[in-house]
């Protein structure tokens, strides 16, 4: 009858090195989908604003052609996006809010879908408000799972492409003179927030020489924008230039809310 053999020290030492890599390797994997899951949610705060802006921008009769394509894209960025948040392993807290965001999204497109008209603009920005309100609530309820700051560093990443989206919605409001109080107070708040976002990804540990010369790139493109929404808008082409800005600028920070998701990969 044959005995085990007794482990060696080596062999002891070799088994408490897996078992202690172990919860390491299940937090990199947590860690990772939280990312994902962050990007995924947040992406819907901008989805909501360029949907809006796109349809005060069929009102205004501003670049018509390229804005109806701009509204039908988002559309497809939804469906798509709506399909990727079925794919998270999710707590019930975080399914409830998921619903929630495919209920707004859902009343959107029916609003979307009308004949643009001016007296539609109101409910309009109010319905992609609310999308973005819960967007923004699951995002925020995602990122205080960890105490990872990079997990976080993604949620604010990708608020500048948000950012950028409405500041634009709010320009043409006041452009079809629904310049109401709140919608000054969000432009002269969305436009600060904007420029402090830049400052902390700059100076997030996180990111990279090329991350920062994109950050750079964004700053540039902001302050093109920034200066097209300053102009007078009796002006030829003001408006023009403020929708090509503001889609410049949402492709740039798309990119940084990428390169930000693919660095906590790295990192981790």
């Amino acid at each position: 009858m044959s005995y085990p053999q007794p482990l060696t020290r080596r062999k002891l030492l070799q088994l408490s090195s897996l078992g202690l890599c172990l919860p390491m390797a299940f937090e990199t994997q947590a860690q990772v989908a939280l990312a994902v899951s962050i990007n995924r949610t947040a992406r819907f705060r901008a989805l909501s604003q360029r949907s809006a802006k796109a349809y005060v921008q069929l009102v205004l009769n501003v670049m018509p052609d390229a804005t109806k394509n701009t509204i039908a894209s988002t559309q497809r960025l939804m469906l798509s996006g709506l399909e990727e948040l079925s794919l998270g392993n999710y707590n019930a807290e975080v399914t409830q809010n998921i619903a929630a965001i495919k209920a707004e999204a859902a009343a959107l497109t029916i609003l979307l879908a009308t004949d643009p008209k001016r007296d539609m603009l109101v409910p309009v920005s109010v319905q992609a408000d609310k999308l973005t309100e819960q967007a923004n609530k699951t995002t925020e309820l995602l990122a205080n799972q960890t105490k990872s700051g990079n997990a976080k560093i993604v949620a604010i990443a990708d608020k500048q492409r948000m950012l950028s989206q409405r500041l634009a919605k709010n320009y043409f409001m006041q452009a079809a003179n629904l310049n109401s109080n709140p919608v000054r107070l969000q432009l002269a708040s969305d436009r600060a927030e904007f420029k402090a976002g830049l400052a902390m990804l700059k100076d997030a540990p996180i990111s990279t020489v090329n991350i920062r010369n994109d950050i750079d790139l964004c700053a540039a493109q902001w302050f093109l924008f920034e200066t097209s929404i300053d102009k007078p808008r009796s002006r030829p082409y003001v408006m023009d230039d403020v929708a090509v800005s503001s889609e410049r600028l949402l492709d740039i920070t798309s990119s940084l809310s990428t390169l930000y998701e693919k660095a906590v990969k790295d990192v981790v």
